[in-house]
């Protein structure tokens, strides 16, 4: 709860110096809106579907897994019944090889783990893409200079008139510029 009122605190007055800037300018206020992504990814058709297509993976590979798993116990089970009968040097075999299959069916099981991390990020960078393309034409539609995140305060939209990047590297580059001219003249000691 703390984090929330802090963050909430900072982008209040990120917001008030952007006001104050921008307005001291030519347009006057800075006009704003906020969304909630968490919001809009659970109650949007796109999040939904995006939130279907996660668990249909993760239910894919489930199955998966627990068919090996019961395949497993069964051949497990099957061993414990037969142990009895079988030679010494045929039991050290198959438990070798169920020891072996054990290994083998976890090491699937982190493959799988990893493969469904990596599908639910690449989905949801792809959401995300699509979504941010969602923010712009709606911010743009709606004439708004700024979006942001209310929950997170992360900025999601800023007009390109606000944007001055190459303006600033510019700045930065004559300041790093002159400051080579002055070690330049200053003589070095040795």
């Amino acid at each position: 709860m703390k984090n929330v009122f802090v963050n909430h605190v900072y982008l209040y007055c990120i917001i008030f110096m952007l006001n104050f800037l921008y307005a001291s300018g030519v347009k006057g206020s800075l006009k704003e809106a906020f969304i909630n992504v968490s919001q809009i990814f659970s109650e949007s058709s796109q999040g939904k579907i995006l939130q279907e297509k996660i668990m249909k993976k993760a239910q894919e590979l489930r199955l998966e897994l627990d068919k090996k798993s019961n395949d497993l116990q069964q051949l497990k089970a099957d061993f414990g019944k037969k142990a009895a009968t079988m030679s010494d040097d045929a039991r050290r075999k198959e438990e070798k090889r169920i020891m072996q299959l054990e290994r083998d069916f976890s090491a699937l099981a982190n493959e799988q783990q990893e493969e469904f991390e990596i599908s639910g990020k690449n989905m949801q960078r792809a959401w995300e893409v699509e979504f941010q393309q969602f923010v712009t034409e709606w911010a743009e539609m709606n004439d708004f200079d700024i979006v942001w995140d209310e929950i997170t305060g992360q900025l999601l939209y800023a007009r390109s008139s606000l944007k001055h990047t190459n303006d600033f590297l510019l700045f930065i580059n004559k300041k790093g510029d002159a400051k080579k001219s002055v070690k330049q003249v200053i003589p070095q000691k040795s």
